[in-house]
């Protein structure tokens, strides 16, 4: 299984129709899970993305967004711990 780390800007390209990328970001991302791969993210960039999204769309936008994370199957979540 392949795996891909995701970074905020392309989670938030994703998202947003009017953002520069988002039809570039989106066919990649389409591609990418019908393929099987597996994304992977930092508990930070969920953090950030959260942030970003429920400033520029809104908190039911990134609510939304949460709920899809929490439930991907195709999402896999690292916790950064600091010793």
């Amino acid at each position: 299984m392949q795996k891909v780390f995701i970074d905020t800007s392309a989670l938030y390209a994703i998202l947003d129709i009017k953002d520069a990328n988002h039809k570039k970001a989106g066919v990649t991302y389409k591609i990418l899970l019908s393929s099987g791969t597996k994304f992977t993210l930092t508990d930070h960039i969920l953090s950030e993305s959260l942030t970003l999204i429920g400033r520029r769309l809104g908190y039911k936008k990134s609510l939304e967004f949460a709920t899809i994370i929490q439930q991907g199957e195709a999402v896999e979540l690292f916790n950064i711990v600091f010793v």
